[in-house]
């Protein structure tokens, strides 16, 4: 019998109650989260950061940046536990197909890239607050991380195929991807109710002699950010789609998925 065998499944034990901790963490502050953008918007017409009156529970801003700090977490956390199942490294088993050569990857950096400007823009275009410069770090920190778990996760299912079905570690694996849809799919919907409120609401520019006579003068920044947003919207709905057609097949490539030939009759 080997000795280490007792201390190995304590701690088993400890690691799937810690993320068992985690998952429910994540869902608890997602509630808040919904509540808090919910609130503001149906009482006040803002979102997040003008949202001024929020009472329900205190600091609302930390409380939504621990939630993605701990989602980064989890994605850190996700991509070490393929790295140990794998025979080989998960960065070494990505670009061993190629990746640099796939459309999807500079789609997946571009629209990343997109969704950084938008957190910088925000933080930037306003007086400085700490709150607000921690929750958008916080979401910038989450956005990669999330990309970075699904191109891992798309190229090494394996590590999950000789699992057993009713292995604890694989009920968690299995759970946590479908939390990582369902945070992505409720942030879109929440995400579209707030572009679709901005669409309506851009604002003219002042009434200055310059701008009397011109109609169609909007405010460039609001423009960009609306622009931006839907960048947002798109990282999110791709995201929420993978981790679902992960929950339901571990070994479908969902970023690229195999091309028909063009026939010739």
């Amino acid at each position: 019998m080997d000795l280490w065998e007792p201390l190995r499944d304590m701690l088993d034990r400890k690691f799937l109650t810690w993320v068992v901790i985690l998952i429910l963490g994540r869902l608890f502050f997602l509630i808040l989260y919904t509540v808090w953008l919910c609130d503001c918007f149906f009482r006040e017409f803002k979102m997040e950061i003008p949202c001024k009156d929020f009472t329900l529970y205190p600091e609302p801003k930390i409380m939504s940046a621990v939630w993605l700090v701990i989602v980064s977490i989890t994605s850190v956390c996700l991509i070490n536990f393929a790295r140990q199942w794998h025979e080989t490294s998960p960065l070494r088993s990505i670009f061993d197909n190629h990746l640099y050569r796939k459309k999807y990857f500079y789609e997946l950096c571009f629209i990343n890239i997109l969704v950084i400007i938008y957190d910088l823009i925000t933080i930037f275009a306003r007086e400085f607050q700490v709150r607000t410069t921690v929750l958008y770090c916080a979401y910038i920190l989450e956005h990669i991380t999330s990309t970075a778990l699904m191109l891992t996760l798309n190229f090494i299912p394996e590590f999950v195929q000789n699992v057993p079905q009713y292995n604890p570690k694989y009920c968690v694996y299995k759970i946590t991807l479908l939390l990582y849809s369902i945070e992505n799919y409720v942030l879109h919907a929440l995400g579209t109710v707030v572009a679709a409120y901005r669409l309506v609401s851009v604002p003219t520019c002042s009434n200055t002699p310059e701008n009397q006579n011109n109609t169609d003068c909007y405010d460039v920044l609001a423009v960009i950010m609306l622009f931006l947003l839907v960048s947002v919207l798109a990282i999110r709905l791709k995201v929420g789609e993978f981790f679902l057609a992960k929950f339901f097949e571990e070994d479908v490539n969902v970023l690229d998925p195999p091309s028909r030939k063009l026939r010739s009759d």
